[in-house]
């Protein structure tokens, strides 16, 4: 529908093409990470939603609530949203790739705990819901 390469690298392009070709009472959503979220600005270089070139802008809550308002929309729902995260592949990265600990991570997945999912929330990726005026 779009050329989101091209607009991602200037993110308001993308917003004001889709307010071009939108209707009042249209709804935009959008997950990003939250720049100014106390995860990020605790990690800071090592926040694991910084990895340039995919991500190339980054938005806090204020500066994408202006980035929508200027282009016609309303911010009607902004909150955090978590995701599932493998306890074998967290484990692995730890254990493995960080500790080099590899016998403890075969340990641990003799026991099968390493089957297990975990839902996570760190409260820095936004959840956005917007409105065309």
């Amino acid at each position: 529908m779009w050329d989101t390469i091209e607009h991602l690298a200037q993110p308001h392009l993308l917003i004001e093409k889709i307010s071009r070709q939108t209707s009042p009472g249209a709804l935009l959503t959008i997950t990003t990470g939250d720049i100014s979220s106390l995860n990020a600005r605790f990690k800071g270089e090592k926040w694991r939603l910084l990895h340039p070139p995919t991500h190339a802008h980054y938005f806090s809550s204020n500066t994408l609530s202006r980035l929508l308002d200027r282009h016609g929309f309303d911010v009607i729902y902004n909150r955090y949203c978590g995701f599932f995260r493998s306890i074998n592949n967290m484990a692995h990265n730890i254990l493995v790739l960080r500790q080099d600990k590899k016998k403890l991570y075969d340990l641990l997945g003799k026991t099968g705990l390493l089957r297990f999912n975990l839902y996570l929330n760190l409260y820095d990726i936004m959840y956005v819901i917007a409105k065309k005026r």
